[in-house]
């Protein structure tokens, strides 16, 4: 399949230069601005397409990662290989024609978003694990433990028509802490949220965590400047009972306290947030206690969106 070769503007200040086929500029065009080639783009990404034997029902549950200190394999047997070398600062790959043709929005979010958030997130970006909903170029961070109700907030926040960076992973400029960035822009929801939303229509089933979920694809309509926001506002998860929701503004240490509830292994050093955490304590921090009732959050994040 016949290579073309662009750059692109990743984020503010780092470049991807992308060696594809046209198909996949086509998917990174809705991620991404092109840009004017440069001499030293930040990283390199090369991938190629090939055929292979029909795609598979579930292909999400063969995926499988090999992690080492500074390579990151991702693969499905037969229809993809992209290894990730954050010393190279590149990616490398394959993807299977079905897979690129049949499942574009699977094809962007693993060989396109999926490496260049690890790169940027050992450059100038820290990964949090959270998500953020936006009203214009204002977002409101959203964070709590596994199982606390960020996606299913999100996803609540999404239908009432807000824009949405992610629902479990999002990158902050380690220099500029109120600039905002989507990992891998995605919203994924466990059944009983599909359900209570009556989001059937518009979601799929996928393999994520170990678990069957339901996806909403956030390719189809992607622009560019949908992956950027501006800090406003952070909001922690506190327990989902009893209602109604109640927002509680933090003092700071209230704040570092209830923030660390939220890490996983998967994110930034929390040594290393300081500066992040520092910034984000100039703008508004609640705690939000009973996310049960769900529409009572929803109201109370977007007074907060509307007052910021």
């Amino acid at each position: 399949m016949s290579q073309a070769e662009r750059d692109y503007l990743a984020s503010p200040g780092a470049t991807v230069r992308l060696r594809a086929p046209l198909a996949l500029h086509e998917l990174a065009g809705s991620l991404w601005v092109e840009a004017e080639p440069v001499s030293q783009p930040s990283f390199h990404l090369t991938l190629d397409a090939g055929d292979s034997n029909p795609l598979p029902d579930g292909i999400e549950k063969r995926l499988a990662w090999t992690v080492e200190p500074e390579r990151f394999r991702l693969e499905a047997p037969g229809h993809l290989e992209v290894i990730t070398d954050v010393r190279s600062r590149d990616a490398r790959g394959s993807l299977s024609s079905p897979l690129l043709h049949e499942r574009p929005g699977l094809a962007s979010r693993l060989c396109l978003e999926t490496p260049v958030a690890i790169l940027l997130s050992r450059d100038r970006h820290a990964a949090l694990h959270a998500g953020a909903a936006c009203l214009g170029r204002k977002a409101v961070v959203i964070r709590g433990a596994s199982g606390a109700g960020k996606s299913t907030l999100v996803a609540a926040l999404w239908k009432e028509g807000l824009r949405i960076l992610g629902d479990e992973s999002i990158l902050v400029d380690r220099q500029e802490p109120s600039e905002l960035a989507a990992s891998v822009r995605e919203l994924t929801i466990l059944p009983d949220t599909r359900d209570l939303l009556g989001l059937r229509d518009c979601s799929t089933p996928t393999w994520s965590g170990g678990e069957w979920k339901f996806r909403i694809d956030l390719s189809a309509r992607a622009r560019p400047e949908d992956r950027f926001a501006t800090h406003a506002a952070t909001v922690l998860i506190g327990p989902r009972d009893p209602g109604p929701a109640r927002l509680t503004s933090l003092v700071p240490a209230e704040f570092l306290k209830d923030f660390r509830q939220g890490a996983v292994k998967e994110e930034a050093d929390p040594a290393s947030l300081g500066g992040i955490l520092e910034d984000w304590l100039k703008r508004p921090v609640f705690r939000l206690e009973g996310a049960r009732d769900l529409a009572g959050a929803v109201r109370g994040v977007l007074q907060i969106l509307q007052n910021a």
